[in-house]
């Protein structure tokens, strides 16, 4: 179904629930895989950009969301894209990212790298307020062993309680920035640089919030629970907008 005006034919013969049907057939599929995420986009999202309604498109696309663990902005941008995107040949695939690549790109998330930034630049620890504090895991630990260090104290990853186990990664982390040129910075390119990571941070924090409450938005419609699905849905709008603040 890659013609635009049959999609919509089908819309006005079957009315929306047959976007029901299709989430229904897709669900079975391997949604884990990055074909599988580009298959039910190129399927979905079509029959959503159909919908007239701003309230049942947002509806679907908070479900599709869930679905493919990502978040209704993500979906949002890639549904304003959809004309360039759906309906011409497909540009040849770039050469994929070795193994090592990928593996150093997924050792540490933006938000470790701006937390040991601030232990690379001490003198820079005004800005931690830049960062939205993290909730769980090694960030959560060394953000708030970094809060609680007095500024008129000096700051050396030693002096930080912290577990054993986050310690061993943290000295990891440190090299980790040394072996990529991140401690020889001047103090202006570090207060660039720190900003741009907390933000990066930031970002991907929200991002993963809104895909936690996507599912437990879904989770209480399914189990008919009214009431956690309204306060879900406050939570869900609210960081839906700090998203968009953080763009």
């Amino acid at each position: 179904m890659k013609d635009p005006g049959l999609l919509t034919k089908i819309l006005q013969e079957r009315d929306v629930p047959y976007v029901e049907h299709v989430l229904r057939q897709l669900e079975g599929q391997d949604l884990s895989s990055v074909q599988g995420k580009r298959t039910m986009l190129k399927t979905v999202l079509p029959l959503i950009d159909s919908i007239p309604s701003a309230v049942e498109k947002s509806h679907y696309l908070l479900k599709v969301a869930g679905l493919l663990g990502t978040t209704e902005i993500a979906l949002r941008e890639d549904l304003a894209n959809l004309p360039k995107q759906m309906w011409v040949a497909e540009p040849a695939p770039e050469e994929a990212p070795s193994e090592e690549d990928a593996s150093r790109r997924k050792s540490f998330s933006s938000m470790e790298v701006s937390l040991a930034l601030f232990l690379l630049y001490p003198g820079n620890r005004h800005l931690l307020d830049q960062l939205i504090a993290p909730e769980e895991g090694m960030e959560e630990v060394l953000y708030q062993a970094i809060k609680q260090v007095p500024e008129e104290q000096s700051l050396t990853p030693d002096m930080l309680t912290i577990p054993e186990e986050y310690r061993e990664r943290l000295s990891i982390l440190l090299l980790y920035c040394e072996d990529h040129d991140m401690a020889n910075w001047s103090e202006g390119l570090s207060v660039q640089e720190i900003r741009k990571n907390c933000k990066n941070a930031n970002h991907e924090f929200l991002q993963r919030k809104q895909r936690d409450i996507a599912k437990q938005l879904m989770q209480a419609r399914a189990e008919g629970r009214p009431h956690d699905e309204a306060q879900l849905t406050t939570q869900y709008q609210q960081v839906l907008k700090l998203a968009k603040m953080a763009l």
